[in-house]
């Protein structure tokens, strides 16, 4: 990923030293959209991840104090 931001930061200096720089504007931003959406979807993977450890967790502390008393 490193590489590709790289690449894309020199795209736009270059873009922007030229008169295309308006042009591939929309591009970039359907790119940059496309990347946070993906980062969305982690944040809430991660969320959903840990919202069914914490039930886990509830369920199995029942599941002991039932099975002691």
């Amino acid at each position: 990923m490193i590489y590709y931001e790289i690449e894309l930061k020199q795209s736009i200096k270059w873009d922007r030293e030229t008169s295309e720089f308006n042009g591939n504007r929309e591009i970039l931003h359907l790119f940059l959209r496309a990347l946070g959406e993906r980062a969305k979807g982690n944040v809430r993977k991660k969320k959903n991840v840990q919202n069914g450890m914490e039930s886990a967790d509830c369920l199995w502390s029942h599941y002991v104090q039932v099975r002691i008393f």
